[in-house]
């Protein structure tokens, strides 16, 4: 399961249905990606069950792997030695 990464909050707008939000820049910057040339930000927005003491309605959190992949390092060539003879020691 990915563990969420809080990079900001929510308001909802007083008198639309609208909600501001405000994401900390140095704190989103490391999930930032570049895909065909440009860059993405990928967060999602969740209400939460009461409003902050500075009256924030909603969270901005990035998803993140628990386990970052891991980059295969190439297979080592084998080594090409003597074959043993079936039955013998």
């Amino acid at each position: 399961m990915a563990t969420k990464q809080f990079i900001g909050h929510g308001k909802k707008h007083t008198e639309f249905d609208i909600i501001d939000v405000v994401v900390a820049m140095e704190k989103a910057t490391p999930f930032i990606y570049e895909y065909e040339g440009k860059h993405y930000l990928k967060f999602s927005v969740a209400s939460r069950r009461e409003a902050s003491n500075y009256g924030a309605t909603h969270a901005v959190y990035v998803r993140q792997p628990e386990q970052q992949p891991v980059v295969a390092e190439p297979a080592a060539e084998p080594r090409k030695g003597r074959r043993k003879k079936a039955g013998k020691a």
